[in-house]
């Protein structure tokens, strides 16, 4: 099941949510505004079925810290991973030029 919002921003209204680029098995990616800082993100937010199973949860929260600590240019950059409410995301750079399988 994909993740479908009911709420056009995240985190308070910080992350304005512009669009969906897609999606995948275990999450689905916005492109989302942060009004914060003012710049363009990706925000890959797990889905609701996997969130709330721990041992997925953990390995999205692993997965987010460990790409954190890599600066690569063809390592997408984390910026940070919230969890709010029932809800686990993770914000990224923002990559133009369609998906990976398009890159490739």
């Amino acid at each position: 099941m994909e993740v479908v919002l009911q709420y056009p921003s995240l985190s308070n209204g910080r992350y304005e949510i512009r669009s969906r680029l897609g999606a995948g098995g275990m999450a689905t990616v916005f492109r989302v505004f942060d009004t914060r800082l003012r710049t363009e993100r990706a925000v890959k937010i797990l889905q609701p079925e996997l969130n709330v199973r721990r041992q997925i949860r953990e390995r999205f929260e692993n997965e987010a810290s460990t790409m954190a600590k890599l600066h690569h240019k063809n390592i997408v950059t984390i910026y940070d991973i919230v969890t709010e409410n029932t809800m686990v995301f993770m914000v990224m750079e923002l990559l133009e030029g369609g998906s990976l399988m398009d890159r490739i």
